[in-house]
């Protein structure tokens, strides 16, 4: 088999279990199947941006390139734990699920952009590179951290809560 076959194979796999295993522990930890598939959707997102953009630009991927998915993909998981932790807590004082969502984004937004800032930043770097795979990493990283961001602070609050009563019910 050719490399670029094994690469593709690898990323396949190696995103897929990760994807995989973040569902399994999303799944145990909020015991709600309809969060569960928000987040895994919200996280798939950002290599099926990244691919798509290396597709669409006939960029090659290498085996240097290829990780930059799963560079990215950690802090959107970081930032979605923190953030699902802050709007169960909010949702405990509040109720109101919506309500929960905008304290909890008006609280995280600074640092989830500054870590982004900072990845993208340290990646940035990789530009100055005079070696074409280095530059595409630092390229895909930084994009990816964007994509990221992007998608958890405005994706992930409107998949969580579409179609929910937002008020929870009376105990």
């Amino acid at each position: 088999a050719c490399a670029s076959t094994l690469v593709r194979g690898s990323v396949l796999r190696g995103l897929g279990g990760l994807l995989a295993a973040f569902a399994v522990i999303v799944l145990v930890v909020t015991r709600s199947m309809r969060t569960t598939l928000a987040m895994t959707v919200c996280l798939a997102v950002t290599p099926l941006a990244l691919f798509g953009i290396v597709g669409l630009s006939r960029m090659p991927l290498d085996i240097i390139a290829a990780p930059a998915a799963n560079v990215a993909l950690p802090l959107g998981i970081d930032e979605m734990i923190h953030l699902g932790h802050r709007v169960r807590h909010a949702r405990r004082r509040v109720g109101d699920l919506w309500a929960a969502w905008k304290e909890a984004l008006a609280e995280m937004w600074p640092p989830i952009l500054a870590s982004m800032l900072i990845v993208a930043s340290g990646f940035a770097l990789f530009l100055l590179s005079d070696f074409p795979p280095t530059q595409r990493l630092g390229v895909l990283v930084c994009i990816g951290a964007v994509v990221t961001d992007l998608v958890v602070l405005l994706m992930l609050p409107a998949l969580a809560t579409s179609g929910r009563s937002t008020r929870r019910p009376e105990t």
